[in-house]
Parts: structure tokens; sequence; C-alpha cells
């Protein structure tokens, strides 16, 4: 079963950095564009990351209104796994890797599910999952 993952991985590995190239690893003042990113959540990343610098579980954020649930908003995602690379990369470095590795991601699971279908008119080829897992 590995055996059969390990080059669509790599493949579709060696595509991701060939389009996403240098902003993989941006330079220090350098960092992937999204208004979303920029305006909210680049925020709430490195308030984070400051509280755990401090030794503090940031549960609440006392900097919007009167101070709001910090944990629980959905918005901030900490208990989504991905998420934790924020935590062990400069900033910069992990929006890139986070949107390549949920690409990666992406491209596995339509190579494994076109690799599961039963019911091709062609059957179930390499070639048509590989290709499924580009487009």
């Amino acid at each position: 079963m590995m055996r059969r993952l390990f080059w669509p991985v790599v493949g579709y590995a060696v595509v991701i950095g060939v389009v996403f190239g240098r902003s993989l690893l941006p330079g220090a003042a350098e960092m992937i564009w999204g208004d979303d990113i920029h305006r909210q959540y680049y925020f709430y990343r490195q308030f984070f990351n400051s509280f755990l610098k401090e030794g503090i579980w940031p549960w609440w954020n006392p900097y919007n209104f009167a101070g709001v649930p910090f944990m629980a908003n959905p918005i901030v995602n900490i208990w989504y796994p991905p998420t934790w690379l924020f935590v062990f990369l400069p900033l910069n470095i992990a929006y890139s890797w986070h949107i390549a590795l949920h690409i990666l991601w992406a491209m596995m699971g339509m190579h494994r599910l076109i690799s599961n279908f039963k019911f091709q008119i062609w059957g179930p080829t390499r070639e048509n999952s590989l290709t499924s897992g580009l487009l």
C-alpha cells in the first residue's frame, strides 16, 4: 500500500515545488499574499505564538472588544493539526507550507478516489488516477 503511494506523493510534491517555487522559502520580509491572511489570520497566528512564547495558553483575546474567547473562535482554527506548523515555523514560511501541504493532500485524495473507482469505463488505471490528482 505505502509503496504504491510513494511515487505519486513524490511526483505531486515535485509539481507543487515547481509551481510554488521560491514562495516555499520566502525571505524574512516576504510572505505569500492573500487578503484574508493579511487582514485577519496573520494577527491571530502572531497573537497565539506570542502568548505561547510567554508560557501562556491564550484562551481569551483581550484585544477584541472587551475581550472574546480566542481558542473557541473557529477562525483561529487552533485545534486543526496542520495549523501547528505556525508554532514551529516562522509565519511567512508556515503560510506557504500550510497551503502547499493542503494542495498535496487534495492531490493525494483525488488520486486515491479515482484509483478506488470500480465502475470506470476504461478501468481504474494508474494514469487515470495520477492525472486526476494533477487536475
